[in-house]
Protein backbone atom coordinates (compact mmCIF):
# COMPACT_ATOMS: atom_id res chain seq x y z
CA UNK A 1 0.00 0.00 0.00
CA UNK A 2 3.00 2.29 0.58
CA UNK A 3 4.62 2.94 -3.32
CA UNK A 4 7.40 5.15 -3.43
CA UNK A 5 6.08 8.77 -3.85
CA UNK A 6 2.68 8.02 -2.66
CA UNK A 7 1.87 11.03 -0.45
CA UNK A 8 0.21 11.19 2.81
CA UNK A 9 -0.84 14.17 4.94
CA UNK A 10 0.91 14.24 8.06
CA UNK A 11 1.37 17.46 10.16
CA UNK A 12 -0.75 19.47 8.54
CA UNK A 13 1.35 18.88 4.83
CA UNK A 14 1.79 16.28 2.15
CA UNK A 15 5.03 13.68 2.74
CA UNK A 16 6.30 11.75 0.30
CA UNK A 17 7.01 7.55 0.81
CA UNK A 18 10.94 6.95 -0.80
CA UNK A 19 11.56 3.34 -1.12
CA UNK A 20 15.55 2.50 -1.20
CA UNK A 21 17.48 0.20 -2.17
CA UNK A 22 20.94 -0.70 0.19
CA UNK A 23 23.56 -3.12 -0.55
CA UNK A 24 22.66 -7.11 -0.21
CA UNK A 25 19.21 -6.44 -1.55
CA UNK A 26 18.24 -4.47 1.80
CA UNK A 27 15.39 -2.97 1.40
CA UNK A 28 14.11 0.72 3.52
CA UNK A 29 11.36 3.45 3.53
CA UNK A 30 11.55 7.17 3.82
CA UNK A 31 8.98 9.72 5.01
CA UNK A 32 10.44 12.85 3.78
CA UNK A 33 8.92 16.09 4.09
CA UNK A 34 8.84 19.10 1.39
CA UNK A 35 12.36 19.70 2.65
CA UNK A 36 13.49 16.06 2.05
CA UNK A 37 14.18 15.60 5.53
CA UNK A 38 13.30 12.63 6.70
CA UNK A 39 11.32 11.62 9.62
CA UNK A 40 10.85 7.87 9.75
CA UNK A 41 12.97 5.06 8.60
CA UNK A 42 11.39 1.41 8.25
CA UNK A 43 13.30 -1.27 7.34
CA UNK A 44 13.07 -4.90 5.50
CA UNK A 45 10.28 -4.73 2.77
CA UNK A 46 8.09 -7.16 5.36
CA UNK A 47 8.20 -4.66 7.63
CA UNK A 48 7.67 -1.44 5.69
CA UNK A 49 3.93 -1.26 5.83
CA UNK A 50 3.12 -2.00 8.99
CA UNK A 51 6.31 -0.04 10.57
CA UNK A 52 5.06 3.16 8.57
CA UNK A 53 1.44 2.40 9.69
CA UNK A 54 2.66 2.44 13.20
CA UNK A 55 4.20 5.88 12.31
CA UNK A 56 1.18 7.45 11.27
CA UNK A 57 -0.55 6.03 14.08
CA UNK A 58 1.68 8.06 16.23
CA UNK A 59 1.72 10.96 14.46
CA UNK A 60 -1.98 11.11 14.54
CA UNK A 61 -2.19 10.57 18.38
CA UNK A 62 0.40 13.21 19.21
CA UNK A 63 -1.79 15.28 16.40
CA UNK A 64 -5.19 14.78 19.03
CA UNK A 65 -3.19 15.64 21.69
CA UNK A 66 -1.44 19.00 20.46
CA UNK A 67 -5.15 19.60 19.45
CA UNK A 68 -6.08 19.18 22.75
CA UNK A 69 -3.66 21.30 24.53
CA UNK A 70 -5.15 24.04 22.17
CA UNK A 71 -8.19 23.65 23.45
CA UNK A 72 -7.97 23.59 26.78
CA UNK A 73 -4.97 26.24 26.61
CA UNK A 74 -7.56 28.43 24.64
CA UNK A 75 -10.35 28.03 27.21
CA UNK A 76 -7.81 28.72 30.30
CA UNK A 77 -6.88 31.90 28.51
CA UNK A 78 -9.79 33.45 27.49
CA UNK A 79 -11.03 32.52 30.84
CA UNK A 80 -7.69 33.95 32.83
CA UNK A 81 -5.87 35.70 30.68
CA UNK A 82 -2.76 35.45 29.37
CA UNK A 83 -0.99 36.48 32.96
CA UNK A 84 -3.50 34.45 34.91
CA UNK A 85 -2.70 31.43 32.80
CA UNK A 86 0.36 29.61 33.91
CA UNK A 87 1.28 26.26 32.17
CA UNK A 88 0.87 24.36 35.49
CA UNK A 89 -2.83 25.14 35.52
CA UNK A 90 -2.88 24.08 32.02
CA UNK A 91 -1.05 20.75 32.61
CA UNK A 92 -3.68 20.29 35.64
CA UNK A 93 -6.72 20.36 33.64
CA UNK A 94 -5.16 18.08 30.43
CA UNK A 95 -4.73 15.56 32.99
CA UNK A 96 -0.96 14.84 32.06
CA UNK A 97 2.32 15.66 33.29
CA UNK A 98 4.01 18.95 32.57
CA UNK A 99 6.70 17.53 30.85
CA UNK A 100 4.10 16.16 28.01
CA UNK A 101 2.82 19.85 27.84
CA UNK A 102 6.03 21.23 27.58
CA UNK A 103 7.35 18.55 24.92
CA UNK A 104 4.76 20.01 22.33
CA UNK A 105 4.85 24.04 23.45
CA UNK A 106 8.48 24.90 25.43
CA UNK A 107 7.23 27.62 26.55
CA UNK A 108 3.47 30.13 27.57
CA UNK A 109 4.38 32.60 24.64
CA UNK A 110 4.80 29.37 22.10
CA UNK A 111 1.63 28.27 23.31
CA UNK A 112 -0.36 31.50 23.31
CA UNK A 113 0.93 31.92 19.69
CA UNK A 114 -0.67 28.36 18.87
CA UNK A 115 -3.90 28.72 20.13
CA UNK A 116 -3.89 32.77 18.38
CA UNK A 117 -3.08 30.66 14.93
CA UNK A 118 -5.51 28.00 15.79
CA UNK A 119 -8.07 30.82 16.64
CA UNK A 120 -7.54 32.38 13.10
CA UNK A 121 -6.78 29.18 10.65
CA UNK A 122 -10.39 28.65 9.40
CA UNK A 123 -10.73 32.24 9.01
CA UNK A 124 -7.52 32.86 7.14
CA UNK A 125 -8.60 30.17 4.84
CA UNK A 126 -12.06 31.94 4.13
CA UNK A 127 -10.48 35.20 3.56
CA UNK A 128 -7.91 33.28 0.97
CA UNK A 129 -11.41 32.24 -0.46
CA UNK A 130 -13.18 35.48 -0.76
CA UNK A 131 -10.26 37.23 -1.70
CA UNK A 132 -9.46 35.35 -5.22
CA UNK A 133 -8.51 37.06 -8.17
CA UNK A 134 -10.35 37.35 -11.15
CA UNK A 135 -13.64 37.51 -8.76
CA UNK A 136 -15.86 40.22 -8.80
CA UNK A 137 -14.36 42.98 -6.41
CA UNK A 138 -17.23 44.36 -5.00
CA UNK A 139 -18.96 41.20 -4.46
CA UNK A 140 -15.78 40.46 -2.74
CA UNK A 141 -14.81 42.94 -0.87
CA UNK A 142 -18.68 42.87 0.84
CA UNK A 143 -18.35 39.13 1.32
CA UNK A 144 -15.10 39.96 3.22
CA UNK A 145 -16.69 42.76 5.31
CA UNK A 146 -19.84 40.77 6.53
CA UNK A 147 -17.16 37.99 7.67
CA UNK A 148 -15.14 40.19 9.11
CA UNK A 149 -17.85 41.89 11.37
CA UNK A 150 -19.40 38.18 11.94
CA UNK A 151 -15.78 37.13 13.20
CA UNK A 152 -14.91 39.89 15.62
CA UNK A 153 -18.52 39.86 17.14
CA UNK A 154 -18.54 36.72 17.87
CA UNK A 155 -18.26 35.23 21.55
CA UNK A 156 -15.03 34.27 21.07
CA UNK A 157 -13.63 37.03 18.94
CA UNK A 158 -15.14 39.31 21.49
CA UNK A 159 -12.88 37.30 24.08
CA UNK A 160 -10.21 36.69 21.77
CA UNK A 161 -9.73 40.26 21.40
CA UNK A 162 -10.43 41.47 25.10
CA UNK A 163 -7.67 39.23 26.02
CA UNK A 164 -5.49 40.37 22.89
CA UNK A 165 -6.11 44.07 24.40
CA UNK A 166 -5.57 43.85 28.16
CA UNK A 167 -2.24 42.25 27.40
CA UNK A 168 -0.92 45.03 25.50
CA UNK A 169 -2.07 47.92 27.79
Amino acid sequence: PFQTGTLIPLRGAPHRIVHRAGSRGTVWTEIRDSGERILCVAGGLEHVDRRVSDFLKREARKEERREAILAIAKRVFLDQGYSGASMSAISAELGGSKGTLWSYFPSKEELFAAVLDDATKEYRGQLADVLKPGEDVRAAVLQFCRGFIAKISSPDGLRLHRLIASEVS
